[in-house]
């Protein structure tokens, strides 16, 4: 998971649930049910404060994301739909 695009929502007051409930929509089709649960829900609830050693980070503001390299690939990167680089 593209890691600042994890810690926008938080930054917008998304709770937990409804984030979890975008990066499965994100990930689906290519990654469902128990295989996201396995790698990819573990990330959600991290920058959530909610796993590992549950730092509350504080999330990095729209133009830094923005200002952020994106790989040509990146089918996570919400925060850079329609725009190319």
């Amino acid at each position: 998971m593209y890691f600042s695009n994890g810690w926008c929502g938080q930054g917008i007051g998304l709770p937990l649930e409804e984030a979890m409930k975008f990066w499965r929509a994100e990930f689906a089709p290519k990654v469902q049910g128990e295989k996201f649960d396995k790698e990819y829900a573990y990330n959600v609830r991290y920058n959530y404060a909610k796993e590992g050693k549950r730092t509350d980070y504080t999330p990095y503001s729209c133009k830094k994301i923005i200002s952020i390299p994106v790989p040509k690939v990146c089918p996570t990167c919400s925060h850079r739909a329609g725009i190319t680089s």
